[in-house]
């Protein structure tokens, strides 16, 4: 996996949003991520991922593209225009089981696109753990 555009945070350590419709996703995202020392902040649709991103300024962002009202890269884009206009910055991951919006996704800023299934060992260890050692330096 390969960080589509370089990530500069500055928000709140440890911290991630993920949004998912699907319950058992996000109960296992959560799960592990909480189990690996993270705050998680969960949310069920994308009108409800932009409500707790804006309250939580969460280091990270994770995205899944399918979502009720407002889907992902609707969220993303959002997101990332929040950041351009601020001091806070998120990193914003997109996962989706459809291949075709990957272009997009990395048009839009997503700073990485994962299509599912994904491992979350894998995204912690290979993405979320480096970005934080270089927040650190």
């Amino acid at each position: 996996m390969q960080a589509l555009h370089p990530i500069t945070s500055s928000s709140a350590f440890r911290t991630i949003l993920i949004a998912d419709d699907d319950q058992q996703l996000l109960d296992l995202y959560s799960f592990f991520f909480r189990r690996e020392g993270y705050q998680v902040i969960c949310a069920k649709d994308g009108y409800e991922a932009i409500e707790k991103f804006r309250a939580s300024r969460p280091q990270f962002v994770i995205l899944d593209y399918e979502m009720p009202g407002l889907d992902g890269l609707t969220v993303a884009r959002k997101i990332l225009l929040e950041n351009a206009s601020s001091n806070h910055k998120s990193e914003v991951f997109m996962i989706s089981g459809n291949d075709k919006i990957r272009k997009e996704a990395e048009q839009t800023g997503v700073h990485l696109f994962l299509q599912k299934p994904v491992s979350l060992r894998k995204i912690l260890d290979e993405i979320i753990l480096p970005a934080e050692q270089c927040q650190m330096a």
